[in-house]
């Protein structure tokens, strides 16, 4: 007293980066910062840890990290259904939202993706998300809009989490390309990394697997070298496959599942590997 509300600052070098970038879950408050990292406050200002975080704010070789100058354009939504927080942002090279980055706060887990999102709304009135996606230097075609030209752009409609393929309004289905990839891994005998690996073989194991699953074994023998496929591979598995033999050798080793093509889908088992020491060079 005598004042009932106050401003007080309780955080710094923290600072939102876009007005929609803010998320409200479960009496916390969750954003994405413009000084290069995710926040949260439950009655303190906390940094999340995250493991993608130089993926998506650095622009390092091949990968375009965030726009900042774009920052306007970041959108934070809550996805309830997988209890996720989403934010959608451009890369260093676009100016509108092209790329994902997904926090799920009950395992704290995360992980990226490319998806143009402008806008997003949880399952509040209808039962499933909806969001909108922009396209630049495109007019709009549903309804019939008049005055309207290619350089104002349209926006797309999409109801989300439903099937496994992005369908239009004709029919039209594009399959949703996604793959999950280990770190390296390497065997740990004499100290780790002394020896090499030889992989002959592994058993996938799927829980769920509609379609075919694609699985690579990605292979390097020191830190500093770009990863490769086995000489046998990548591999096509379906419900059918017993087992792969995968003549693979190498210091280091990781394993990517992915797929490609429409009404495929794939939920990860426990995969079970045949490999050995294999000489030190």
């Amino acid at each position: 007293p005598p004042f009932t509300f106050s401003i007080r600052q309780v955080g710094s070098n923290c600072g939102i980066i876009g007005q929609n970038s803010l998320v409200f879950v479960d009496a916390a408050v969750y954003w994405m910062s413009d000084e290069g990292g995710f926040f949260m406050y439950d009655g303190s200002v906390k940094r999340i840890p995250c493991l993608v975080e130089d993926f998506v704010f650095k622009t390092t070789g091949s990968n375009p990290g965030l726009n900042y100058a774009a920052g306007q354009q970041v959108f934070g939504a809550h996805n309830s259904l997988f209890d996720e927080i989403i934010w959608f942002y451009p890369d260093d090279s676009s100016q509108f939202n092209n790329r994902i980055v997904t926090y799920n706060y009950l395992e704290n887990t995360w992980t990226t993706g490319t998806l143009a999102r402008s806008s997003y709304v949880d399952k509040v009135i209808f039962d499933k998300p909806y969001a909108t996606k922009f396209v630049q230097n495109s007019a709009p075609n549903f309804p019939t809009v008049s005055g309207i030209t290619t350089g104002q752009g349209k926006s797309i409609y999409f109801e989300h989490e439903t099937g496994v393929n992005e369908v239009d309004a004709s029919g039209n289905k594009t399959a949703i390309e996604a793959f999950i990839q280990s770190g390296d891994f390497d065997l740990d005998a004499d100290g780790e990394g002394e020896f090499f690996i030889k992989i002959r073989r592994f058993i996938p194991d799927f829980k769920v697997l509609q379609g075919n699953a694609e699985v690579t074994m990605q292979l390097r023998d020191f830190p500093s070298e770009s990863q490769t496929s086995s000489p046998l591979g990548p591999f096509s598995i379906s419900s059918s496959t017993t087992k792969i033999d995968t003549r693979a050798r190498a210091r280091l080793a990781a394993l990517k599942i992915s797929n490609d093509s429409i009404d495929e889908n794939w939920r990860l088992g426990l995969f079970r590997f045949d490999f050995q020491p294999d000489g030190r060079r």
